[in-house]
């Protein structure tokens, strides 16, 4: 598979050898290593059924390795995918791998028919990265774990509840995998890894039997997470453009382009905007991603009548400045500012 990033090389059953990143000349995966391997655990943890992963899982390990059906679906001049078909069991797992001609990242949306009780599955991706420490997105924010078990305390973090990202990177060149269902991570040494399916047996026996849709995503970025942009990375995968066509009459008057709203920082995210619960107000929920701390100014598309900023119950309303059709605001790191705004119609 080859577009302008990225030239992926897979064996005769569909794992991938090599990803080689063209425009930062870099090979991202591990070498002698296999990437976007779906692994088996028997997972019988001591407590908690349903919820517990006791670390002891991994002693029992199968990679499903062999392919029953590998084809081409798509050959066009937006997007690309290769067709796989996996069985283990009497489950099936369908994925489609996709590459874009203007977007970094690689695409494993897959379909499972799943029949396993007890069983683990899990994605794993040895890259060619070394970092003491990785990066997971939790709520308006971020947390570092270690890739390494020196200790029991280390040990302790080995699998790790995360949203919709986790990065690894070294010093100028990382890897994000993005997820758009699927929250827990592990990564030790320079594999990453995403749980996928668990299938327990208490309190339900037939916990996740049956139908799953999801996608995860190989991002490569150069710099660290913050300079790869892989928070937008990963909204841009959750959130995805969609398009529709509308037929207007020529002297309908629609601007060549619209934007609601927009922020002049990147590190500032716009989370939510919705109606206000009690009134015709306008929320704007808003967070600090980077870490960082200054001034930002939210442009609008309509002149505003009056701005303010509450609290997370849209209560206590502190007066904000507003010129036109743009608020002013300063913030600290990881700070969350509502906002609510009434528009001049």
């Amino acid at each position: 598979l080859e577009n302008q990033f990225f030239k992926i090389e897979l064996d005769e059953n569909g794992r991938i050898i090599s990803i080689y990143d063209k425009q930062h000349d870099r090979e991202i995966i591990e070498k002698g290593q296999a990437a976007n391997v779906l692994q088996i655990f028997e997972d019988r943890p001591l407590r908690n059924n349903a919820w517990d992963i006791d670390i002891f899982y991994q002693d029992k390990c199968l990679d499903l390795d062999e392919a029953e059906e590998i084809k081409v679906v798509e050959e066009g001049p937006v997007r690309g995918g290769l067709f796989i078909k996996r069985k283990f069991g009497d489950s099936t797992i369908h994925q489609t791998i996709s590459i874009y001609n203007n977007v970094p990242r690689i695409d494993f949306e897959t379909k499972v028919d799943w029949q396993q009780h007890q069983t683990l599955l899990k994605v794993a991706f040895p890259v060619n990265i070394h970092a003491n420490h990785a990066t997971y997105e939790i709520p308006y924010g971020n947390i570092e774990r270690p890739t390494h078990w020196n200790t029991d305390w280390d040990k302790g973090k080995f699998e790790v509840p995360a949203q919709k990202w986790a990065d690894l990177s070294e010093g100028d060149y990382g890897v994000s995998l993005l997820n758009d269902c699927k929250y827990g991570y592990d990564i030790k040494d320079n594999v990453i890894r995403l749980t996928l399916i668990k299938s327990a047996i208490d309190p339900d026996p037939n916990a996740d039997i049956g139908h799953h849709e999801f996608c995860y995503s190989l991002f490569p970025h150069k710099g660290n997470w913050q300079e790869g942009r892989v928070v937008q990375a990963a909204y841009e995968l959750n959130y995805p453009l969609l398009r529709k066509n509308i037929f207007i009459s020529e002297n309908a008057g629609l601007p060549d382009k619209f934007s609601f709203a927009g922020i002049n920082r990147e590190n500032i995210i716009i989370e939510t905007v919705k109606k206000a619960e009690d009134d015709d107000r306008i929320i704007i929920r808003v967070y600090e991603a980077y870490n960082q701390r200054g001034e930002a100014e939210m442009e609008f598309a309509w002149p505003i009548k009056s701005a303010a900023e509450c609290n997370l119950l849209e209560k206590d309303e502190q007066p904000l400045d507003f010129s036109g059709n743009k608020i002013h605001f300063n913030f600290k790191p990881y700070e969350i500012k509502t906002f609510s705004v009434i528009f001049l119609f």
